[in-house]
């Protein structure tokens, strides 16, 4: 007697709901690490923090530049979908403000995902720009309803004169500008921006705090101060003497400090030690013929901290052992520990706890009240706000705006952010 045959079964099948979810999945998790370690990650790091096979995130991003790219797009265009659901349930002008705050907390806190784009290999500059294009236009709607309904002034954006800019929240107490920008350019570098026609100067006893979404020159201006990059155009002066030749050492010499935002990369040598990475940059101050003075340096470096409430450094350890946040103190202890005439930071609180942040930021209004310097580049609105005299916003290597402490809100500097002032 012939065997029955089982029935046919269709062949299993993964629901689609489940797919879309493990997508999810995997782009939620990814965004989380991306944010946190800047684009180190490995797609199998991704899958077992996602707890999903690699083969399931392999069958949705085969490489890992593709599921980087995924992410910063998923990210954008949930930030601009917000404004069309601000713009629904809100009065223009409170639509404009809820999203400008919400675009701020997502740049700041690299929700972006800025830091892992700069690792991919193919297509990054095309995403990027069509990503601030998708932000522009959202900007622009945004801004023109405001204005249509009358709840925002055309021309809100504040002009400062020369007596404003010499007054600010020091109560008119500058010093001689330690800074001055006329007309400066410099040519990109690879993987860099240009810088176009920057004017600005910096007085003794003033903070000037730079605003404006990463990659717009930020890096390259802090470059072009501390003598890493030198101007092709325009004069570049420094304590009233034309600095445009001068060198990195002449400059740090002069008491200009740097506090930069990759401190491993920038200010530190990974191989060193903690006492070996703080007389770094210190010129002669610590020499004693072909050895330094290590008694005096260990003594200065733990006054450096205890006025910042930072714990006192593990002499003796490798810096490429400390966390990203010790690594950034270590760099904040050398440099503000002799008093600088000139402090440029760029981004000094990423990485720092809360109280770590205030303490830096109370550091840069002590420095100002003894007639140091300060520019600020940072992300962080609120950073800026509460520390700046004035405010210049950097977009596209140029100066977009300038702001008086009157002007400090996110609704009317969040456009010049991204041009939509221009456009609107």
């Amino acid at each position: 007697m012939p065997k029955k045959k089982p029935p046919l079964q269709p062949p299993a099948r993964k629901p689609r709901a489940d797919a879309q979810r493990n997508r999810e999945r995997i782009l939620e998790v990814a965004k989380e690490v991306f944010t946190r370690d800047g684009g180190a990650a490995s797609l199998d790091d991704i899958a077992r923090q996602a707890v999903i096979g690699p083969g399931t995130l392999y069958r949705h991003f085969p490489t890992r530049d593709s599921l980087i790219e995924a992410v910063y797009r998923s990210e954008v265009e949930r930030l601009a979908a917000s404004e069309q659901r601000f713009a629904a349930t809100m009065p223009p002008l409170e639509a404009l403000r809820a999203w400008m705050l919400l675009f701020i907390e997502h740049v700041s806190s690299k929700k972006l995902i800025m830091p892992a784009m700069d690792t991919v290999t193919g297509g990054a500059t095309r995403l990027i720009e069509g990503a601030r294009s998708l932000i522009h236009t959202t900007f622009v709607d945004s801004v023109k309803r405001a204005i249509t309904s009358g709840e925002l002034r055309a021309d809100t954006r504040v002009h400062l004169d020369q007596e404003r800019l010499d007054a600010g929240r020091c109560g008119g107490q500058l010093g001689e500008p330690a800074l001055e920008l006329v007309g400066v350019g410099a040519a990109p570098e690879p993987g860099g921006s240009a810088l176009h026609d920057l004017s600005l100067r910096l007085s003794g006893g003033e903070i000037l705090g730079v605003a404006g979404v990463s990659g717009n020159g930020q890096r390259e201006l802090a470059e072009l101060i501390l003598g890493l990059r030198r101007p092709s155009r325009g004069e570049m002066r420094l304590w009233g003497e034309r600095a445009n030749g001068w060198s990195v050492a002449r400059i740090r010499d002069s008491g200009a400090a740097s506090i930069p935002d990759d401190p491993l990369a920038l200010a530190l040598i990974p191989g060193l030690t903690v006492r070996q990475n703080l007389v770094l940059g210190t010129g002669p101050r610590y020499r004693r013929g072909l050895d330094f003075e290590w008694p005096r340096l260990a003594a200065d470096m733990q006054q450096s901290p205890a006025r910042l409430h930072f714990p006192p450094p593990s002499f003796d350890v490798r810096a490429a052992v400390l966390s990203g946040g010790n690594q950034q103190r270590v760099v904040l202890t050398r440099e503000l520990a002799h008093g600088p005439k000139l402090i440029i930071a760029l981004y000094p609180t990423r990485g720092l706890d809360a109280r770590s942040a205030e303490a830096v930021r109370a550091a840069f209004r002590d420095a100002r009240q003894a007639g140091a310097s300060v520019l600020l580049i940072s992300e962080d609105l609120d950073e800026l706000f509460a520390v700046s005299d004035r405010l210049i916003v950097l977009r596209d290597g140029r100066i977009a705006g300038e702001f008086a402490p009157e002007s400090f809100r996110p609704e009317l500097i969040g456009p010049s952010m991204v041009g939509a002032d221009d456009a609107a």
